[in-house]
């Protein structure tokens, strides 16, 4: 299981305080500062424990690849009832699977945002776990992992059948 989280940019900030800073003594490498879901408190513990895909954009623009985090995030604030989660990640876009700021071209007969969104996890090749695009941070499976584990729930069934 692995994540996607979506920042969005108006000018020169990211809102909710999210922000993606590249390391100017290694090019390679960058920080990403992302504050949790306001309202979605059950998509802290992704944040938490999985290595999360990052993808940018300014207004409604097309969304741009950075990268996977190369280790699980650091907590720099934990949720309380005043405060909202917020994650450091650092990525390291040399091992990238797709290019760094590489743009995200939108599926065609979709929704705007949605589009953009669910057209990410069809170039990393994953499927989003949820039908909900809204959110700015989406769950997701590797193809091959539902491949997996349908042979494997094919061979049960075999067996029982025998």
């Amino acid at each position: 299981m692995t994540s996607i989280c979506f920042i969005n940019y108006k000018g020169s900030f990211a809102n909710y305080g999210d922000a993606v800073y590249r390391n100017i003594q290694n090019q390679n490498e960058i920080l990403i500062l992302f504050k949790g879901q306001t309202v979605r408190t059950y998509l802290d513990e992704t944040l938490k424990t999985t290595l999360p895909h990052f993808f940018y954009r300014s207004g409604s623009g097309k969304y741009k690849y950075v990268g996977q985090a190369i280790r699980r995030g650091r907590i720099v604030q934990d949720r309380d009832t005043n405060t909202i989660l917020q994650m450091e990640y650092k990525i390291n876009i040399s091992n990238n699977v797709i290019p760094f700021d590489t743009e995200i071209e939108p599926l065609e007969n979709e929704g705007e945002n949605k589009s953009f969104k669910r057209n990410c996890f069809t170039d990393l090749g994953l499927i989003p776990v949820s039908r909900d695009m809204t959110p700015g941070v989406i769950k997701a499976v590797q193809e091959s992992e539902i491949i997996d584990e349908l042979r494997r729930l094919i061979q049960n069934v075999n067996v029982h059948l025998q």
